[in-house]
């Protein structure tokens, strides 16, 4: 299963999904809801840009997650397992704050 829509959160391309695909595992996702975890990264991409999750800033995340909760058809685990679909271990998203303190 290789997702063709959107960045790879954790690399590019194949590499990236199959990376990601393996964090999930290890995290014990059930192999059958991991198309609904790529799913999610996916959505994420679209609305919030391209490139690495570790790229991304707290804001990205907000943004997304509100938006996933007004959505009157995501239910209460789905939105869920949308924060879950985000959470990589060894990956934390920047936060802004994160950027001031590089450019000092």
């Amino acid at each position: 299963m290789t997702p063709v829509n959107g960045s790879a959160p954790l690399g590019h391309g194949r590499a990236g999904w199959e990376k990601y695909i393996a964090a999930m595992r290890a995290r014990n996702v059930p192999d059958n809801a991991l198309r609904w975890y790529v799913r999610h990264v996916e959505r994420f991409h679209k609305i919030g840009g391209r490139g690495k999750l570790a790229t991304r800033t707290r804001t990205d995340v907000e943004r997304w997650l509100e938006q996933l909760g007004r959505d009157p058809a995501v239910k209460d685990w789905h939105f869920v397992q949308g924060v879950h679909a985000l959470e990589i271990p060894g990956v934390s998203v920047r936060s802004p704050m994160d950027e001031l303190g590089e450019a000092q």
